[in-house]
């Protein structure tokens, strides 16, 4: 609670200091043009201290978050017009008064940019993999682009015919919502280190996990590394993995047939109710993930049906016959496929995850299942009881060399060099045979491992995964709104039915150091479309970061990746204040810049009665639009505290 407050109020100080540093800039360059300044405020409010030098009155507000500068003129004044008062800002000529509104936001742009030369200077910052990635983490199995077989692992090298820099590329066309994406990218085989081509247009459609403003192809993650976040004991592993022989900084590699690329695609594997297979086919062995059927769904035949029932009996398991799962083929008590089964619905059929997936064999007569999730299979009856939760075989790695700085153009080039594919294919080759090996070069195959619900994970868990799960259902149970309280209990029932295995997973770092112009330009970029985005409907204003989501972003980025990835969107921020104050808005200095302007070209000056007719429905509509992003950056805090 301490370390949060004191993150808080060094964002705070942070803000302040940069609009501090605009000020400053009006100040010097009012001084230069010899315009009479009256007060120099540091903080708002009513002063807690105050004193004159050199006919200036200098304070400190009681809110002591950035300031501001008076100068003599700006204001009719004991009836005089501005445009009369001595060495007054309106009294000045048009040219001086553009240097004056100019000088601020060019403090914060020469700001910005000697941050980001700096951050450039001492090596750039540590930033998370997945952040600039081109590889797909998950694709939505309802999309048009997981049908068109493009999966986790995928590359994307273009995104709306532009060349694709990351994530955040996603995010943005997500939130314009835009009717049409073209992708193109490549279909990537690790296992053959081959590439092919694609390129698609796809429709999108709404994105319901985010909110009914944001639209998706079906791309929901980037690929990220999965490394076990470091452990001080065993106690620290949750019940699942405790006897598994994972290890602090192990990276998930594979999962029953899959190379691992992000967590959705983890969560995925756990919550998929398949099975995977170790199979003997005419003396030869190979692996398979079968999708689970409940037997109930099955046309069965009788003498089948009696053998699954003797089997529920003989291993002692409680459900009926009908609520429990099978493999849509029958098989006889020595674990051999006999034949393929019927569905009772007729519209469905035997599906498998995906055609490119090396794992999606169809079963064949004769077939002898020798493993379930890595279980020796010894009959029919172990069998059908290791359908009913099929263990997950999980490959880690402990390579030191993952943890190796790498820039992040070179980093998707050594995610595919770490995978090891030889050793991995060794591994897998033996897995549920006889021949079995737990280890090849840095790879290691753990104890097969059996995923439970997070309702049954904080029962087990109580002091420390519990303490969150009962923490959340107490919060919905005290929420006033009836509506919103179902709401949030349904999406808690399906939390709480989820399969987890309960560890802390966290990406590689990779390090982020594109020389500051390039930095500036992207930044530049960023806001610029933003503001486009703005003027033209695509984006809605309730996205964007007030005081407090900026205070939000500092305080995060601080705690999350240190001290210098929060001085870049202290530049970052200090770049979005100078282009915002340089636009030509009545309120701010750009509208002063344009009544200058129009002086300089019409020689004729601007009557104060016309000027205070334009900026005051801007001030207005300024302090409107700040209360309603801050009521929105309210909202996104309490939505995600609960």
């Amino acid at each position: 609670m301490i370390e949060n407050i004191l993150y808080i109020i060094l964002a705070l100080l942070g803000l302040s200091f940069l609009v501090f540093i605009h000020e400053l800039g009006h100040y010097f360059m009012a001084k230069r043009a010899k315009m009479k300044i009256e007060i120099f405020s540091v903080g708002f409010g009513k002063p807690i201290i105050s004193w004159m030098r050199k006919d200036i009155k200098w304070q400190i507000g009681i809110l002591p978050f950035g300031g501001f500068v008076k100068i003599a003129g700006m204001q009719k004044e004991d009836g005089k017009d501005p445009y009369e008062i001595k060495d007054g800002y309106f009294g000045k000529k048009p040219i001086e008064r553009i240097k004056v509104s100019m000088m601020g936001p060019l403090v914060n742009f020469v700001f910005a940019f000697l941050v980001f030369v700096t951050i450039w200077a001492v090596g750039g910052r540590y930033k998370p993999f997945h952040e600039y990635t081109k590889k797909i983490g998950y694709v939505d199995k309802k999309s048009q682009l997981y049908d068109l077989k493009v999966k986790p692992g995928d590359e994307i090298i273009e995104y709306n015919n532009k060349p694709y820099t990351g994530f955040n590329d996603v995010i943005y066309t997500s939130i314009t919502n835009g009717k049409e994406v073209d992708i193109k990218g490549y279909e990537v085989n690790y296992y053959q280190n081959q590439k092919a081509l694609f390129e698609y247009t796809i429709k999108t459609y709404p994105d319901l996990e985010k909110g009914k403003d944001f639209s998706t192809i079906g791309i929901q993650m980037p690929a990220s590394y999965l490394i076990l976040e470091d452990i001080s004991n065993s106690n620290a592993l949750s019940p699942v993995m405790k006897d598994s022989e994972i290890k602090a900084k192990d990276r998930l590699l594979w999962a029953n047939g899959e190379i691992l690329f992000s967590t959705m695609q983890l969560s995925d594997i756990l919550n998929s109710n398949r099975a995977f297979l170790t199979i003997l086919r005419d003396d030869k062995i190979f692996h398979t993930n079968i999708n689970l059927v409940r037997v109930s769904h099955l046309k069965t035949p009788v003498s089948f049906k009696n053998d699954l029932d003797d089997y529920r009996y003989f291993q002692k398991i409680k459900p009926s016959l009908g609520e429990l799962y099978s493999l849509p083929y029958s098989f006889d008590e020595n674990a051999k496929v006999k034949k393929p089964l019927n569905f009772i619905n007729e519209t469905t059929a035997l599906e498998f995850s995906n055609t490119r997936d090396a794992y999606s064999v169809p079963l064949q007569k004769g077939d002898r299942i020798l493993a379930v999730g890595g279980e020796k299979i010894k009959n029919g009856a172990n069998l059908f009881l290791e359908l009913q939760n099929p263990k997950i075989l999980f490959i880690t790695q402990r390579d030191p060399e993952i943890f190796k700085e790498v820039s992040y153009k070179d980093m998707n080039k050594n995610f595919d060099n770490n995978l090891d594919i030889k050793s991995l294919s060794q591994i897998v080759k033996f897995l549920g045979t006889p021949n079995q090996i737990t280890k090849a070069n840095f790879l290691h195959l753990l104890k097969p491992v059996k995923p439970i619900t997070n309702q049954q994970m904080a029962s087990l868990d109580k002091t420390t995964y519990g303490a969150g799960y009962f923490e959340i259902k107490r919060k919905i149970e005290a929420m006033k709104n009836p509506k919103q309280q179902q709401e949030a209990l349904r999406h808690f029932d399906e939390l709480s039915k989820t399969k987890v295995i309960g560890v802390a997973l966290s990406d590689n770092k990779v390090k982020y150091n594109p020389n500051p112009f390039k930095m500036f330009s992207d930044a530049f970029k960023n806001i610029y479309q933003t503001l486009v985005s703005l003027i033209t409907g695509a984006v809605s204003p309730k996205y964007l970061a007030g005081p407090i989501g900026i205070v939000q972003v500092v305080k995060i980025s601080f705690k999350a990746y240190g001290a210098l990835e929060a001085f870049y969107w202290l530049g970052f921020i200090s770049l979005n204040l100078g282009f915002l104050n340089i636009l030509p808005i009545p309120v701010l200095d750009g509208g002063h810049i344009a009544f200058s302007l129009f002086e300089i070209i019409t020689k004729k000056r601007i009557k104060m009665k016309t000027m205070e007719r334009l900026i005051i429905p801007f001030v207005v509509l300024l302090i409107g639009g700040i209360l309603f992003i801050t009521f929105h950056d309210v909202l996104r805090i309490v939505k995600n505290y609960f």
